[in-house]
């Protein structure tokens, strides 16, 4: 079966309304799923899925970069600060650090990533960090650090 080729198709998006024999358009579609039609181009539009289904009320999520495991990794901080979850595959792994207790104080979660280093701190708390060797959050060992 030859082929030809079809200049701008899809420019024209979706015409469901039409029987496909009778589109006066050769480059219009007349239906899909999960497309989208950008600068005369087809691609693939996201499909947003359930990944997890978290056993806290997320107050905080960061995207840290890929590790060793060539994946990023997805982590949770609850509301109230007292757990912090990792997406991993499907298992939720607990990094909460030991002795760590939370408080509901409303106040902003923030979180960076340098050096290989994860980053979480709240106000009310001490920093917190998790190297790449570490199993979970600990504090920040800095010298006279004052909490406020």
């Amino acid at each position: 079966m030859p082929t030809f080729p079809v200049r701008r198709l899809g420019s024209a998006g979706i015409v469901p309304d039409a029987f496909p024999a009778d589109l006066e358009n050769p480059s219009a579609f007349t239906g899909g799923v999960n497309v989208r039609f950008k600068n005369g181009q087809v691609s693939r539009a996201p499909v947003f899925r359930q990944i997890a289904e978290l056993t806290h009320e997320p107050g905080h999520i960061l995207a840290v970069p890929p590790s060793s495991s060539g994946y990023e990794e997805v982590i949770s901080v609850s509301a109230d600060y007292a757990s912090f979850l990792r997406l991993n595959g499907a298992t939720l792994e607990d990094l909460t650090p030991l002795g760590h207790t939370g408080s509901d104080t409303g106040q902003a979660i923030t979180s960076g990533f340098l050096g290989g280093v994860t980053y979480v701190n709240r106000e009310s708390h001490a920093p917190l960090c998790k190297r790449p060797q570490d199993d979970r959050f600990i504090e920040v060992a800095w010298q006279n650090w004052t909490v406020g």
